[in-house]
């Protein structure tokens, strides 16, 4: 919600010092200056990890996190990257990393990760950049029922990781991409679509090593992804329809008919655009 000009803008009771920020459907944290963490919103699973149950409109701390650099949420749960690389995941059962079948309101590690250099977090699913350049990724990871962090193929020397509604995609530090899940409206950019979910990581078709900048994959994430280059092109991969939005494409349909058709010869198409901004 934004304030009308001239009126006062609304700020959060106590969070003056937010240096980082995450939604999800049901809650929203922030990493605050100093390394402690808050969460507001839904908390029917715990995923705000103040210890309780209770949902709450007010921002509340989480127990026992002062040193945190980075703070991701998903539906029903929350994880934390802290600074020493070990991650922290509170919220909704066999979405922690943790192997148990129970919510937990406060934090916990993620079973054998220690060396975590980047975090993502989309609704069940979960995972993390390691030091030595692999991805791991658990709770409902595209392909995979994973309670325990499990180490994902073909990402040697990944840098960045994104995860979005039923894929993730990674970028590498030759600066090529990688993507594996569901690939219905050929989000994963190898120029196909398939019915069937992929769980080998495909490399995104026409994304060069200039690739500089970090992937973003929209939501929702059945749509597309996009990947900026040092160059300033920005790639988008996946449906038509969402590209259209995504990119700012010129004449929409001009009837409901038009549209309907437009959507039916275009909703799969898996061709790779660039765009120079």
């Amino acid at each position: 919600m934004s304030a009308n000009r001239g009126e006062a803008r609304p700020e959060w009771s106590g969070v003056s010092d937010a240096i980082q920020v995450a939604v999800g459907p049901r809650h929203g944290c922030a990493t605050r200056r100093g390394g402690r963490v808050v969460c507001w919103g839904g908390n029917s699973t715990g995923a705000l990890g103040d210890g309780t149950f209770v949902s709450t409109s007010t921002p509340v701390d989480v127990v026992g996190l002062d040193d945190a650099v980075e703070v991701e949420v998903g539906t029903l749960h929350s994880c934390a990257r802290r600074r020493s690389g070990t991650v922290e995941c509170w919220g909704g059962p066999r979405l922690l990393g943790d192997g148990l079948t129970v919510a937990r309101a406060t934090p916990g590690p993620v079973s054998g990760l220690s060396d975590a250099t980047a975090l993502s977090v989309n609704l069940g699913r979960s995972c993390a950049v390691r030091a030595l350049g692999t991805v791991v990724c658990w709770g409902g990871a595209p392909s995979i029922d994973a309670p325990l962090p499990v180490e994902v193929a073909m990402t040697a020397g990944a840098v960045a990781v994104d995860v979005g509604n039923r894929f993730v995609c990674a970028r590498r530090a030759d600066g090529n991409a990688v993507c594996w899940g569901e690939n219905s409206y050929g989000q994963l950019g190898g120029g196909t679509a398939s019915a069937t979910p992929i769980s080998v990581p495909v490399l995104v078709s026409g994304v060069l090593a200039s690739l500089a900048s970090p992937l973003a994959i929209a939501l929702p994430a059945r749509c597309a992804t996009m990947a900026v280059s040092s160059a300033g092109a920005s790639t988008a991969m996946g449906s038509l329809a969402m590209e259209r939005r995504l990119i700012g494409s010129a004449q929409p349909p001009s009837s409901d008919s038009e549209r309907m058709k437009e959507t039916i010869d275009q909703q799969r198409d898996t061709r790779i655009r660039t765009i120079r901004i």
